[in-house]
């Protein structure tokens, strides 16, 4: 069962229980006892518990289901994550795809099949120094903006118009190119040595 309809499951259940557990008991006996009053709200009690061990996103771990309507309002997909709880993990890319694709399909399209060749290009770099070269040209076209970003992220919040996360994910994201524009350039550099060695 999905996660969605455990949760509107439980959400049911645990309605019914304190429905019936109030007719059962009856409402003039509740008022008279706090022990029947506690075994009267146990439903409650469970639903919201439930929320902490119960319901979380497979996926990045964040809570799927707040308070007592969110059994209810719970979707098919994560509201911080965004990927899809009963769904395989994407990548940040493919998240990103997938929400561009909501409104421009075609866009979406074209972020796919970069992200693809990116993929097929860091696969064969390592032994084709065409791949790598190609790979450094890409990741170069990338840097440009990627360094505007960081900058701009670090100047709002100096201004106070983003938080420190988002600078921290910013400057990630430039490190990770930094990094892998040093790792064409390994690939490069060892491509002429072994061209050297070979003609030596």
């Amino acid at each position: 069962m999905s996660l969605k309809w455990r949760a509107r499951t439980t959400w049911a259940a645990c309605s019914a229980g304190l429905v019936a557990a109030v007719f059962l008991i009856g409402p003039d006996r509740i008022d008279r006892s706090p022990w029947l009053a506690a075994i009267a709200l146990l439903p409650v009690v469970i639903m919201v518990s439930a929320q902490l061990p119960g319901f979380h996103c497979p996926h990045c771990g964040a809570r799927a289901v707040r308070g007592h309507w969110g059994y209810f309002l719970v979707s098919d997909e994560c509201d911080k994550c965004f990927r899809d709880f009963e769904g395989p993990y994407l990548s940040e890319d493919q998240v990103a795809e997938k929400l561009v694709g909501e409104k421009n399909p075609e866009l979406a399209r074209q972020m796919r099949e970069e992200r693809l060749q990116e993929e097929d290009l860091r696969r064969r770099a390592p032994t084709d120094p065409r791949a790598a070269s190609s790979l450094e040209r890409m990741l170069r076209e990338r840097l440009d903006g990627v360094e505007r970003w960081a900058q701009e992220t670090r100047r709002m919040y100096e201004g106070r118009q983003a938080s420190e996360k988002d600078v921290e994910e910013a400057e990630a994201s430039l490190k990770r190119l930094k990094d892998d524009l040093a790792y064409c350039e390994s690939l490069k550099a060892g491509a002429s040595e072994r061209s050297r060695l070979t003609s030596a």
